[in-house]
Parts: structure tokens; sequence; C-alpha cells
């Protein structure tokens, strides 16, 4: 074989190869039509969650809150000397066990159930920060409106 022979059939390699491949990919399965419509179901599904779930929420959600303003009153105490660095950890990790322990039995009510679906407050307060973030707001603006979804929309 001369090599113009063979740098013809080198070309034709290089021709037929990419056919080939795209060829290869064409023979995966496709989903059926009765799998996608259970997925689309099980997927568009919203239930609501039981009381329980939503009560162990909402105790969660207060632990934290009073969490917060007790480590504020906590870091005020330190600064005055009136709370020592041993007496704060241990009253730290007193508060990670207790909050734990909160969490444990919101997992537990809530185990299989789907988020509770934000407030319309919570959807408004969003929808407020992302147009100040697309209008180029100043940071005092987004900070203001970045506390306010943040009320708005803790469970």
């Amino acid at each position: 074989m001369g090599s113009g022979a063979a740098a013809l059939c080198v070309a034709v390699a290089f021709v037929v190869a990419p056919a080939t491949a795209l060829a290869e990919g064409s023979h995966r399965s496709h989903a059926t039509t009765e799998s996608t419509q259970a997925l689309t179901a099980t997927v568009d599904t919203v239930t609501a969650p039981t009381q329980a779930c939503t009560d162990a929420r909402a105790k969660l959600a207060k632990a934290a809150a009073d969490d917060r303003v007790a480590d504020a009153a906590e870091r005020a105490a330190l600064k005055n000397g009136s709370l020592t660095k041993d007496a704060k950890k241990k009253l730290d990790v007193a508060e990670r066990a207790a909050m734990k322990t909160l969490r444990d039995a919101a997992r537990a009510a809530c185990a299989g159930q789907g988020k509770t679906p934000p407030t319309a407050a919570c959807l408004a307060a969003k929808q407020a920060l992302k147009d100040a973030l697309r209008a180029h707001k100043d940071s005092a603006t987004l900070k203001g409106l970045k506390d306010k979804k943040k009320a708005a929309c803790t469970k």
C-alpha cells in the first residue's frame, strides 16, 4: 500500500470515527411515560406537615432565637467579667445538648414529610431583596432587606 493510500485510509478513519461515536450514544434507553408520570406526581405532590412536626419545628426555632439572645448576654457578661470562660464553655455545652435534643425530636416528628411552604411575608421579603440586588442598591438598604428576609423566613 502506498503512502497516498495510507493517507486516504487515515482521512476516512477520521471522517467515519465521529459518526460511529455519535451513533453509539443514541442507543440509550429512554424513560417510559409511566415512570415519568409517577416521578412528576411524586414531585408535584406537596403535603402539609403534621401538627407534631410543626410544633417540634416551632420549639426548635424558639430555642434557637432564645439561644441567640442568651449568647449575646453571655458575651456581654464575659466583657464585664461577671462570667468566666470556663462557665461560658459549660453553658455552651448545655445549650448544644438541649438544641441537639430538640433537633432530634424535630427530625423524628417530621420524618418523611416535606418542608413547610414559605409564608407570604417570606416570599415578599425574598422578592424585595432580589429586586434590590438587581437595582444595585446600597449596602445599608441590602442589610435591612436581608434582616427582614431572615425574620420573615425563620421557621
